[in-house]
């Protein structure tokens, strides 16, 4: 008997082999069937019934739902769907191509170039379409080769289109990009590819598209290490921001140009230009040119290169230090001592850096940081703490009401005492937040307390009984410690247990658990929990029409309009939980200067979100700036935590969902420091 996906493939390559040609537009968007693919790709099932909306829609005579039904086919990522997507690549109309051709791409990302590679070359031969030109050369630069020889012959299909012009030539170097970015180290491009990168990097235009072929050329330039003299010293004086920036961060610039470095670093109009300047000096100069230069950059009026700088001071710079020292005290003893939201980030980053370089200093401000009344102070005196290993600050802050600061305190003792902290870590096991489980139970691995299997086992199972897929990560640390400790005659029944646990990846650890103890094979059987009810298309049509507006504490908005075509289930939910009021009062815990800023968590870290995982729902829009993703930790792992991406972020695309892009605010995002508060979000 075939199996339900041999059928499948099956039908959908005959399907699609005899689905007649229409006239894009002329057809009415069949809204059951719609709904119906939203479904069957949210359910990321195999059986005949649950794909059977795929199948019906590739022979859909309207092309926004053939597009939508090959688009859910790669995001299931599954290498054996390649033979049902194939056939989509000469459909009729253009844009089902693109999505089919970028389907490929997407269904062999953890699978194997050659099974599309060829295929999508041939398919470039005959494609006249100028996008779909571009998303098949971008495809063909992005998948995962193996051999140099695949990577050679991609690299010459792939310039043959940075020949061509507009959204060609954008996607080809996107293609470019990707191809030298993941493969350079084994593969260095050839020399018609840098000449034609240096080509593109000259090209002026005043046209959004001319700039980003200018970025993404730059950029792979310096990725591929093909800097030289006369190409950084022309790009350092480039009217055009990012070319600076691309070429200001470089080891090739602060090793060869170090006066022009710290000419960019003094001079430039251009914050993000100056940041990467100070991460090249302090990652290259530093230790040898000393601190001035960093010192003056902690003075800058942009707050995120004063906090670099004021970080890079914590490094010893030969006879600058004890200055530098100074510099810090200094600014470490301008902390008030009353609650507040800002007024915190430099003298909480200053004593960190003082606990480096001057350990005594520091001591004596300590105790007013480790009482303050923010928890982010408290969570920097922790970190400074461990610096000058105050063993009894960090086990009265393991303590605290806040578990970032808890997390923060258990990190530094198990620097500063390892095992000898181990009943520190025991208490934590009762705590409610992931992140402070999974680092206590991590903290444990290998302890000689006796005590500590039982404490693990119950700290697992009680937060398993909450059933949030988002314990994922404390809940396997938990289980991996405590299989580790536990006496051999009561790992088999509990392992077994957890074989069929609702998360499949937990379900796996225990079979794979089980085997490495008793050299036993068992499958895993997982019961996920139910899947909630997806949006229907009425609700992405009116979700098209509003904006989601994030009003900040202190002043400025952020108006985001939703892309909920792209991504409708994460869309919906995202919508669902501001009308609860789920983001007001979060926090934006994690902010990455010229990279993204992120929150929405309710516990103010990278563990703690929305109870279920969202299935990642990956387009080719790329993660340009401005664009609102949302935050994982692996492959469909959403938990409604968002992030905005400050630059031009190539790196993530077709790896993070998009769900909204930002219209207007980009400047209160610029400006957001650590634990900036959302006040609330609403629709207009």
């Amino acid at each position: 008997m075939l199996r339900p996906s041999v059928l499948f493939l099956a039908g959908l390559t005959a399907a699609v082999s005899t689905a007649p040609a229409q006239t894009p537009g002329t057809t009415p968007r069949d809204t059951v069937l719609w709904g119906a693919i939203i479904a069957a790709e949210d359910a990321r099932a195999d059986d005949m019934r649950s794909l059977d909306p795929l199948v019906r829609g590739v022979q859909s005579p309207d092309p926004f739902i053939r597009r939508l039904a090959v688009r859910a086919l790669g995001r299931f990522e599954r290498p054996a769907l390649v033979f049902g997507i194939a056939p989509l690549l000469s459909d009729p109309d253009p844009a089902v191509r693109a999505e089919a051709t970028n389907a490929m791409g997407q269904a062999v990302y953890r699978g194997d170039a050659s099974m599309v590679g060829t295929q999508l070359m041939a398919r470039l031969i005959g494609e006249r379409d100028p996008g779909v030109r571009g998303v098949i050369a971008q495809t063909l630069g992005r998948l995962p080769y193996r051999l140099p020889d695949e990577i050679r012959t991609a690299e010459t299909a792939v310039l043959s289109v940075a020949s061509d012009t507009g959204a060609a030539l954008y996607g080809a170097v996107r293609g470019i990009e990707s191809l030298v970015r993941r493969n350079v180290s084994s593969t260095p491009p050839s020399p018609s590819t840098i000449a034609r990168l240096r080509e593109l990097v000259a090209a002026r235009g005043p046209d959004t598209l001319t700039l980003r072929v200018r970025h993404l050329a730059m950029a792979t330039l310096v990725a591929a290490g093909r800097l030289d003299t006369g190409l950084a010293t022309q790009a350092l004086r480039d009217p055009d921001s990012e070319i600076r920036r691309l070429v200001a961060g470089t080891n090739f610039v602060a090793d060869s140009l170090p006066a022009a470095l710290v000419a960019v670093l003094n001079a430039d109009p251009s914050p993000p230009v100056r940041f990467d300047a100070l991460r090249a000096f302090g990652r290259r100069r530093l230790a040898t040119d000393g601190c001035a230069v960093v010192l003056g950059a902690a003075r800058d009026t942009n707050p995120q290169i004063a906090l670099q700088a004021l970080d890079l001071l914590g490094n010893r710079c030969g006879s600058g230090t004890e200055s530098a020292a100074a510099f810090l005290a200094a600014e470490a003893r301008r902390l008030r001592s009353t609650l507040a939201d800002t007024g915190w980030h430099r003298p909480a980053h200053a004593l960190v850096s003082l606990a480096r370089i001057a350990p005594d200093s520091a001591e004596r401000l300590l105790q007013l940081y480790s009482r303050h009344n923010n928890w982010f102070v408290r969570m920097y005196a922790a970190r400074a703490a461990a610096a000058i290993k105050d063993s009894a600050t960090l086990r009265r802050l393991a303590g605290d009401a806040q578990d970032n600061v808890r997390e923060a305190a258990v990190t530094g003792l198990v620097a500063v005492e390892g095992h000898g902290a181990d009943s520190v870590y025991l208490a934590q096991l009762i705590r409610e937040d992931y992140q402070l489980l999974r680092t206590a139970a991590q903290a444990l691995d290998s302890t000689p307390d006796t005590t500590a299997a039982v404490a693990l086992l119950t700290s697992l199972r009680r937060v398993s009984r909450e059933q949030r897929e988002t314990s994922r990560d404390a809940r396997r640390a938990l289980l991996d410690r405590w299989a580790r400790l536990a006496p051999r005659d009561q790992l088999e029944g509990v392992l077994k247990f957890y074989l069929s646990d609702y998360d499949t990846l937990i379900a796996r650890q225990a079979a794979d658990l089980l085997a490495s103890r008793f050299g036993v094979t068992y499958r895993p059987t997982p019961k996920p929990l139910p899947i909630a009810p997806t949006p229907t298309p009425g609700d992405l049509l009116a979700l098209d029409r509003w904006t989601a507006t994030i009003h900040m504490r202190g002043g400025g908005d952020v108006v985001l309009r939703l892309r909920p075509f792209d991504a409708p289930v994460s869309v919906a939910r995202f919508a669902r939980l501001l009308r609860a009021g789920y983001f007001n009062g979060l926090t934006f815990h994690r902010i990455a200067p010229n990279f993204v800023v992120q929150g929405g968590s309710p516990g103010a870290n990278e563990y703690w979100g929305d109870a279920a995982f969202a299935r990642d729902e990956i387009t080719m829009e790329p993660h340009l700036r401005n664009r609102v993703g949302i935050s994982t930790r692996g492959r469909d792992t959403g938990d409604a935590q968002i992030f905005v991406n400050l630059i031009d972020n190539w790196r993530l695309d077709f790896n993070y969902t998009i769900i909204a892009e930002v219209v207007s605010g980009m400047d209160v995002v610029d400006r957001m420091l650590e634990g900036s508060v959302i006040e609330r979000i609403e629709f207009k």
